[in-house]
C-alpha cells in the first residue's frame, strides 16, 4: 500500500497552489497525494500517513485538529519566508510541526540549521514554463509581477517605476504587472508562461523574499535575472554568468539589466542550464526522501528513532546543495 499524504493550500492558482499541484504530479508510486486547501473531511474518509500544511501560519490549527481527531500521522510544515522578515514565525511552526521545510539555504543557514528543519528550494514545473520563443527573436523587453499587497517590499514605487523611465530612455522596453492579490481573475500558468516568453530580462527588486515565484518561471521560460540577493536568487544566479545580483537601489539594477541585455542570448542559455535541475520532476524527488525518513522515524523506537531523525534533518539539504 502507498503512503497517502495530504498537501493543504491556501487559494487555488497561487504558489502553494502551485507547489501542492506539482507533488502530487510527479509523486513516485509508493505515494498517493490528496490536494486541497480543507483537511476535515479528508482525513475522515481515509487514514493518511502524512500532512504537508504549506501555509506556515495555519500549523497551530493543524495541530490541534490532528490532536482533537486522534489522528496518527507526521505533520510536515512549508516555511517559505525571509528570515529577517518573519523569522520569529519559525519557533511557533517548530513547536507544533514535526518537521519543516524551509525554502531557501539563506533562511535555513540563518535559523541555524535547526533540528527538524530541513532545506529544500521550490521548484518549477518546466512542462507549462519552457522557452517557446528563440532568444534570437526576442527584442529587449525587461519583466516584472507582484502583488498590490506586498508593492513596497517588492520596491514597486521607489526603485521599479524609476528604473522603467531609465530603461526606457535606453531603448529597453519594461513590462511591469501590479495584480490584485484578492481578484478571482488569476492567469493560468500557461497565459504567465506566453508573457514570460516576450522577456528578455527578468528583475526582482525586493527587500525580503522566501522564494520569488515569478523569477523561477520567467528564467525557466528563457529570461535572464537581475536580482537583489533575496531567498533563493543566491542559490539560482551565477554573476555575470546566467544574470546578477545586484544592490538595491535602482542604478545598479539598471545597469546591470543593459549588462545582462548586451549577453542576452549567451546568458540566457547559461541560465536554461542552471534551471534545469529545479524542476518539480528533480526536485520533488527531495520532499519525497524527506517524507520516507520521517515515515520510517515515526514507526522506529529508541536509538533507531534518534538515527532516522538525523537522516532526515541532514540528507536532503546536503542533495539540496548540490544542485
Amino acid at each position: 500500500m502507498p503512503y497517502l499524504i495530504r498537501v493543504c493550500y491556501d487559494s487555488p492558482g497561487w504558489a502553494y497552489w502551485s507547489r501542492a499541484k506539482a507533488l502530487q504530479k510527479y509523486a513516485p508510486d509508493d505515494f498517493e497525494v490528496t490536494t486541497g486547501p480543507d483537511y476535515g473531511r479528508a482525513f475522515k474518509q481515509k487514514k493518511h500517513d502524512l500532512v504537508l500544511q504549506l501555509p506556515y501560519p495555519y500549523v497551530k490549527p493543524m495541530r490541534n485538529h490532528i490532536t482533537k481527531g486522534n489522528y496518527d500521522m507526521v505533520l510536515v510544515a512549508g516555511f517559505n519566508a525571509a528570515w529577517s522578515a518573519e523569522g520569529s514565525w519559525l519557533p511557533g511552526v517548530l513547536k507544533y510541526a514535526d518537521h519543516a521545510i524551509i525554502n531557501s539555504q539563506c533562511c535555513w543557514e540563518q535559523a541555524g540549521k535547526l533540528p527538524k528543519t530541513t532545506w529544500i528550494s521550490n521548484g518549477i514545473d518546466r512542462e507549462t514554463f519552457k522557452p517557446t520563443t528563440p532568444a534570437a527573436d526576442r527584442k529587449p523587453r525587461v519583466l516584472w509581477c507582484g502583488s498590490r499587497i506586498h508593492q513596497a517590499n517588492k520596491g514597486y514605487h521607489d526603485i521599479l517605476l524609476p528604473m522603467k523611465v531609465e530603461l526606457e530612455k535606453r531603448g529597453i522596453a519594461v513590462d511591469l504587472k501590479l495584480t490584485n492579490s484578492h481578484s478571482r481573475r488569476i492567469l493560468p500558468p500557461a497565459e504567465m508562461a506566453t508573457w514570460y516568453n516576450t522577456g528578455t530580462i527578468y528583475v526582482c527588486a525586493s527587500k525580503h523574499e522566501g522564494t520569488p515565484n515569478p523569477a523561477l518561471e520567467a528564467a525557466s521560460c528563457g529570461c535572464v535575472l537581475v536580482s537583489t540577493a533575496v531567498g533563493n536568487m543566491p542559490e539560482l544566479i551565477q554573476n555575470g554568468v546566467n544574470g546578477e545580483l545586484v544592490e538595491r537601489s535602482v542604478q545598479p539594477i539598471v545597469d546591470a539589466v543593459v549588462r545582462c541585455q548586451d549577453r542576452y542570448a549567451e546568458m540566457a542559455q547559461a541560465m536554461q542550464e542552471s534551471i534545469r535541475p529545479w524542476h518539480w520532476k528533480e526536485r520533488s524527488r527531495q520532499y519525497f526522501d524527506l517524507f520516507r525518513r520521517l515515515l520510517t522515524a515515526r514507526r522506529a523506537t529508541g536509538d533507531d528513532a534518534q538515527q532516522a531523525d538525523d537522516q532526515a534533518h541532514h540528507q536532503p539539504a546536503d542533495s539540496a546543495a548540490a544542485n
